[in-house]
């Protein structure tokens, strides 16, 4: 989907006028492109603060070219329309050259930037050096897009899944990390960012300096910042629009790094869906209630031996062939 599009879906769902499809797609759209999250801020902003008002000029001018009309006789079986309704049609005819005002005007001011686009299969971690100096360590079934060479007054990426940012200090050139549900705003400074969809949370952890996390709330409520420091966390319930900043532990929130997986009392579903990602290899399961067994460990093993380990703890099956794991009582 294109920007233009996506303006036009955006407001046809902020306007009332959509389909429970269309609010779907909008929503998918915001997951796959996040880029286009600041335009759907700013809209959201404009639409709660800006909505325009019937205008009683409009409505009289439009009240007298019909009367115009009608006494000339052009159209003799028409009837003449209420003052009442005109309010309406002006109403909506402001909303239409407001809204498309916006649009023109934005457009031209914001011209897209061709991004380059890295993406790890799951399986796959790889390090990434930007442009600015930024070391990026972006994780596996994670995508990050960003500029070949950044603009002047500002470095912004954009992140679906996880990575770690050590950031390039540069005091009048801020970098933005921008996810499908929120930003991280820094000027210099370590920090890891989890947004995989299966968590259900955005998660930010500070190791060094100093950043300023923006969720993106599902409602049009205004967004919050909140201001995280040295071995500070903060994470953002989607479905619930929650924030809790609390202690982190870097070390562990980057531990995925050297290829190292910690678990605290996590179900085995759960940490299904991390091996397969980090080892790139399907788990199915057979069996609902080995699904919700929970463990607590630190592994830096093969698949099969973490498997192992976990069955002796809590027993369980598990086969494995050369396409697939397949795990039941």
């Amino acid at each position: 989907m294109d920007k233009e599009q996506f303006l036009s879906l955006v407001m046809k769902v902020m306007s009332g006028n959509h389909t429970p499809d269309e609010e779907s797609l909008l929503q998918s759209t915001l997951r796959t492109h996040p880029e286009y999250g600041p335009l759907y801020q700013q809209m959201q902003r404009y639409w709660a603060t800006k909505s325009p008002q019937p205008s009683i000029q409009v409505e009289k001018r439009l009240q007298q070219t019909w009367d115009k009309i009608h006494a000339a006789g052009e159209e003799p079986a028409r009837r003449r329309v209420p003052l009442r309704k005109w309010s309406a049609i002006a109403a909506c005819l402001a909303v239409t050259i407001g809204s498309c005002w916006w649009m023109v005007t934005h457009l031209k001011s914001k011209p897209v930037t061709t991004l380059i686009e890295k993406h790890n299969p799951k399986g796959v971690r790889s390090s990434i050096v930007l442009s600015d100096g930024t070391m990026v360590w972006l994780n596996a079934g994670s995508t990050l897009k960003y500029a070949s060479a950044f603009p002047a007054k500002e470095r912004v990426v954009y992140l679906d899944g996880e990575a770690f940012f050590n950031v390039a200090q540069q005091a009048n050139r801020p970098f933005r990390v921008q996810t499908a549900h929120g930003t991280v705003h820094v000027l210099g400074t370590a920090f890891n960012i989890n947004s995989f969809a299966e968590t259900g949370t955005l998660q930010t952890a500070v190791e060094s300096g100093k950043v300023a996390f923006i969720p993106l709330y599902s409602t049009a409520q205004q967004p919050d910042t909140f201001f995280l420091t040295h071995q500070q966390k903060a994470v953002f319930n989607i479905a619930t629009n929650a924030v809790k900043v609390g202690i982190a532990n870097t070390q562990e929130d980057k531990a995925w790094i050297n290829g190292t997986l910690i678990f605290h009392s996590n179900k085995l579903a759960e940490i299904a869906t991390t091996l397969e990602r980090t080892y790139g290899k399907p788990i199915q399961f057979h069996s609902e209630k080995v699904k919700q067994y929970r463990y607590t460990g630190v592994f830096n093993n093969t698949e099969e031996d973490i498997l192992n380990i976990l069955s002796k703890t809590k027993h369980f099956n598990y086969t494995v062939s050369d396409s697939l794991i397949t795990i039941g009582e």
